[in-house]
């Protein structure tokens, strides 16, 4: 069988009851495309396991979503959200798309404004992945809000920059010396690395495949800081010979890279950081 065969079956269950462990062991090793958008919603908690229930849990979302003000009043939100939306975009381009851009920017708008939070520029990044396989608003808006939370599990952003860069220099010493040496500030790079979970930095196809495996499990995101540190190794003789400006370009802009090999490579360097943090 196929993958796309294996996730069908797994899908449309005879039961009528999707079978949640077999569908996160299937998607830790990729979900096909054309399914990639319905498979998330199930392992974000946001459509029911059950397949019956899920048409009238749709109409419930997108019921409550029209319901809700996607508008943002102050102006100087706007400004921000559009000059971060503009760097978004410039990398990933298929994201300017009238329907898309638009879904994106009322996604947030109405996330700011239902929960109380302050714009920060990894918000709209984590919206670049999954308006990429979500094409309702409203499934996108609720896929959104649940990724929010499980990522909100993790560490304060300032306690995992510390762990990462603690794993930087002990993992990577050579590179990390190199950085000191130029004077490349850390803030630089590695919160947005670590915040919106290269959404930003990789091409979308290698952002995709490596949610796979995040979403496959609810501590799914506990892996990212390894494979950063898999990737940057992986660029290790790229970076060494750049010059500060083009380090940090390179830095916010990645190549292409085999995630399936990174992701292999991550679970090393796991192992390897166990005994420093």
């Amino acid at each position: 069988m196929t993958d796309l065969e294996v996730f069908k079956e797994i899908l449309g269950a005879d039961d009528g009851y999707i079978d949640e462990v077999k569908l996160r062991d299937y998607s830790t090793l990729g979900i096909p495309n054309e399914l990639r958008g319905e498979v998330w919603l199930l392992l974000l908690n946001v459509l029911p396991l059950d397949r019956t229930q899920i048409a009238d849990h749709k109409k419930g979302m997108h019921k409550h979503y029209d319901r809700l003000v996607t508008a943002v009043d102050d102006a100087m939100t706007r400004t921000l959200i559009a000059r971060e939306a503009e760097k978004l975009f410039h990398r990933h381009p298929h994201l300017r798309e009238a329907v898309r851009r638009n879904a994106i920017f009322n996604t947030l708008g109405a996330y700011l404004n239902h929960h109380n939070v302050a714009f920060e520029p990894y918000l709209l990044q984590l919206l670049g992945p999954l308006s990429s396989v979500i094409s309702s608003e409203a499934e996108l808006y609720y896929a959104f809000r649940a990724l929010i939370r499980r990522l909100e599990s993790l560490e304060d952003i300032a306690v995992r920059c510390c762990d990462f860069l603690t794993l930087f220099e002990s993992l990577q010493g050579d590179l990390s010396q190199k950085f000191v040496n130029e004077e490349l500030n850390p803030k630089l790079w590695v919160p947005s690395m670590l915040q919106g979970m290269l959404a930003k930095e990789l091409p979308m196809d290698n952002v995709l495949r490596l949610w796979d495996l995040y979403l496959s499990s609810p501590k799914g995101f506990q892996t990212h800081p390894y494979v950063c540190i898999a990737i940057v190794d992986k660029c290790k003789e790229d970076l060494l010979e750049l010059e500060y400006m083009d380090t940090i370009l390179y830095l916010a802009s990645l190549p292409e890279i085999d995630i399936p090999k990174i992701i292999i490579d991550a679970a090393s360097v796991r192992r390897t950081a166990e005994h420093l943090l």
